[in-house]
């Protein structure tokens, strides 16, 4: 049942911001779904509004956590839990006073980082926490690229604003400017396929 609910409520909230894979999220919500009772299906929008809920006290692994309180993890397949106390204090080491992100953001706007592990994110939820303690607005400043695999050029370009966006992350990810080289090639290639989707 956790599986089903986080995948649930990650579909519902992309479907929130991203249209261009409804259909294909709703079939898969549709099947999850399916595999419940009338009395259980009342049970995930409640959970959602709970771990929203738990969400509006600031950032925190709360989804880790439960992971982590009902073993969920399977060493066999690579999952473990890295308790969030961890990733904070991993986190603060990373910025220490927060002097060079500060720089940073003035400097090109962005902080970017990478979370290859993906798990529930708690690397990334603790990071974002340390961003604001340091002053900045990780809402507005801080860029965290999905991990592997060919993204849409909309999962890396701003819709509304393809251009800006790319130039802006351009500008972010160039290696000459302490960027990641492999970022820099996805921006790229996100910028190739929407030009080659404009003249279709």
């Amino acid at each position: 049942m956790f599986a089903d609910f986080v995948e649930m409520a990650a579909l519902a909230v992309s479907d929130s911001v991203d249209w261009t894979q409804r259909d294909a999220r709703e079939e898969r919500y549709k099947q999850i779904i399916a595999k419940y009772d009338a009395a259980e299906r009342k049970r995930f929008p409640e959970m959602l509004s709970r771990l929203v809920l738990a969400l509006e006290d600031g950032p925190t692994d709360v989804l880790g956590g439960v992971f982590g309180e009902l073993d969920l993890g399977n060493a066999a397949r690579g999952q473990f839990f890295t308790p969030y106390e961890v990733c904070r204090l991993m986190a603060r080491i990373t910025i220490g006073d927060g002097a060079y992100l500060r720089d940073r953001v003035e400097e090109v706007g962005f902080v970017s980082v990478s979370e290859p592990a993906c798990g529930a994110g708690a690397m990334v939820i603790a990071f974002a926490e340390a961003v604001r303690e340091s002053g900045v607005n990780y809402q507005q400043h801080l860029h965290v690229p999905a991990p592997g695999g060919t993204a849409h050029w909309r999962d890396v370009l701003d819709p509304a604003d393809p251009e800006g966006s790319y130039r802006r992350l351009r500008k972010i990810h160039h290696p000459d400017h302490g960027g990641n080289a492999d970022e820099f090639h996805a921006v790229q290639h996100a910028w190739n396929a929407y030009q080659q989707e404009q003249q279709l």
